[in-house]
């Protein structure tokens, strides 16, 4: 990956830097609950360093008590450091660059801008998210297969098991007011995937690229097939 900087950002966001300094900036966001030191998203990481892109990956927090304040606003701020640069959204990190009004081209990969069917609505929530408890009581309905066949046991057993009802209301509240989409943005989703909502993404994005594989396209073991689709995406 080249050299490795890591950098603590505002209220509890990290990031790690990959590749020549003197390269474009690209800023890649993980998804909820990936942590810096996963195996998944390294393949990704080498593609972009290899593309000749100085990756910037951001692990966000796993519960926040307000979507863009703490969510979107450290990253903008992170952002006007960067200059000219490229997003790539995962899941989660899909549902932040939404927000990020980014000027360049911003790909997102099985974006987290609406719920799969009733996952996470299983328990009664309605007055567990009205109360903002800020304690990890909803369990995640997912499991590791539906990551990717080659999601590791290390990095499955790393994810939290439960989420807090104040960030499931932030994330609802995020995904209803989700802004309008850049036109020249690309999608990268699966119609096997059974974590984030494909109804969402099929009225929100008019670029979307379908693959072979479930949830994290990096933890597919057909990603080898889309290697060419991704550096297109990302070099045009």
């Amino acid at each position: 990956m080249g050299s490795e900087i890591y950098h603590l950002l505002e209220l509890g966001m990290k990031s790690r830097v990959c590749g020549e300094s003197n390269s474009r900036d690209l800023l890649l966001l993980l998804g909820w609950g990936e942590k810096l030191d996963n195996h998944g998203f390294t393949w990704l990481v080498d593609l972009t360093t290899s593309a000749g892109f100085r990756t910037h990956v951001v692990e966000s927090p796993d519960s926040v008590r307000d979507f863009g304040r703490d969510y979107v606003q450290p990253v903008k701020n992170y952002q006007a450091a960067l200059g000219d640069h490229i997003v790539i959204g995962y899941s989660l990190g899909g549902l932040i660059a939404a927000y990020l009004n980014a000027q360049q081209k911003t790909i997102y990969l099985s974006p987290f801008w609406g719920i799969f069917g009733h996952k996470l609505m299983k328990t009664r929530l309605a007055l567990v998210r009205r109360l903002g408890l800020n304690i990890p009581l909803i369990p995640i309905d997912f499991g590791r297969e539906e990551v990717g066949d080659l999601a590791t046991e290390a990095d499955w057993e790393s994810m939290p098991k439960r989420a807090t009802p104040v960030w499931l209301r932030e994330i609802l509240k995020a995904q209803k007011n989700m802004p309008p989409m850049q036109q020249s943005s690309v999608v990268f989703c699966s119609l096997k995937d059974t974590v984030v909502s494909l109804k969402a993404i099929g009225e929100k994005a008019s670029n979307v690229i379908l693959y072979d594989g479930h949830h994290e396209l990096y933890s597919s073991s057909s990603r080898e097939l889309y290697r060419e689709e991704l550096l297109k995406a990302l070099l045009e």
